[in-house]
């Protein structure tokens, strides 16, 4: 069995000593070992699980700085090789990890989830963060916290835990702003001006990015937590989309081609930075937008919609202990009865 975590100090502490609520007089750890743990492959899962996340997260922060940099005033030449590099030596790693997806979901005859996972996972590494494990199928394994039920309760664990740090970090966008606009021509005098400036929102959509990701995973209708969190969703996906025409424009052949016209030139790259700066400023009005929406997120009416759901979900949770304590009884029951029967026997004979 594995032993439970140290505590940790601070909001994380509550999240990962909180235990699942059990029957009277049942114990249950914080952390489950699946059927056939014993079995060296199930071992080793909690050292793939912990490996592959922390690639997934490296390749998230790889692409925070790449999206961030690229083809910005200043940009060093060597700078986006170093990313690119990074991006390009971490990737195929993950081309493992589909193909044990994809063998484990085919052994257990859920050959096209296990293909469906294994395509997001080589070409969406960074959503490997929310990944079940390869055995526990309802758990997810997170720093810390080790391996987790991946129910409601720790989803709203994990949305209160982020809750302050990431109001925290998006507030981090108004300094920004404000040296950006009141400074402008700073960027292309000083070059660490606009490493800071850009490091700085690399480190916001990092934090965002991977809220994100953890909490849709955790979701029970994900494409419900779409809808209801479409600007923390902007904010995740328009970096990617700004930065994308001028990638485009650079590695493809024929795009090239258009260097050979100046004029033609001039105007697609005129067109490519016009829309690089839209798609900026759209980016931080969603950040400055998340900012005002989670400070005035605790009026009476979302407060009263989210203890009505928690109460909801009590009532859920006290049906299902209800279920088990009726097992248990029927289990005990069986025992004493069989008991029982082997003391009349005993008797008789």
């Amino acid at each position: 069995m594995t032993p439970e975590s140290p505590s940790q100090p601070g909001a994380l502490s509550d999240v990962a000593q909180t235990p699942p609520t059990m029957a009277p007089g049942v114990e249950r750890p914080d952390r489950v070992e699946p059927p056939g743990a014993s079995l060296p492959s199930a071992k080793s899962e909690t050292v793939l699980s912990a490996v592959f996340f922390a690639l997934a997260l490296i390749f998230l922060a790889e692409l925070a700085g790449f999206s961030h940099r690229y083809g910005r005033s200043g940009v060093q030449s060597w700078e986006i090789r170093l990313m690119g590099s990074a991006l390009a030596v971490v990737w195929p790693m993950f081309a493992f990890e589909a193909m044990v997806r994809w063998y484990l979901g085919w052994r257990r005859g859920q050959w096209l989830r296990g293909l469906v996972q294994a395509l997001v996972v080589f070409f969406v590494p960074p959503l490997r963060l929310g990944f079940r494990g390869y055995y526990r199928q309802d758990q997810i394994w997170l720093p810390f916290l080790g391996w987790q039920n991946a129910d409601k309760q720790l989803y709203r664990r994990l949305e209160r835990f982020f809750s302050i740090p990431m109001v925290c970090l998006a507030l981090l966008v108004l300094p920004i702003l404000v040296c950006e606009y009141g400074w402008p021509e700073w960027r292309d005098q000083h070059a660490w001006f606009g490493l800071a400036l850009d490091a700085a929102s690399a480190v916001i959509w990092l934090a965002f990015a991977f809220e994100f990701i953890v909490l849709v995973s955790l979701s029970a209708n994900r494409w419900q937590f779409c809808v209801r969190h479409w600007i923390e969703l902007l904010i995740v996906l328009l970096p990617l989309v700004e930065v994308l025409p001028m990638l485009v424009t650079d590695l493809v052949p024929t795009m090239r081609l258009l260097r050979v016209l100046r004029l033609q030139q001039l105007g697609r790259f005129g067109r490519v930075y016009r829309l690089r700066a839209l798609l900026t400023k759209l980016w931080r009005s969603f950040l400055v937008l998340e900012i005002i929406q989670r400070l005035t997120g605790q009026t009476p009416e979302k407060r009263l919609r989210r203890l009505r759901e928690l109460l909801q979900a009590k009532l859920e949770e006290i049906e299902e202990l209800k279920g088990e304590i009726a097992q248990l009884e029927a289990q005990v029951e069986k025992a004493h009865s069989a008991a029982e029967g082997t003391m009349r026997v005993k008797g008789q004979t």
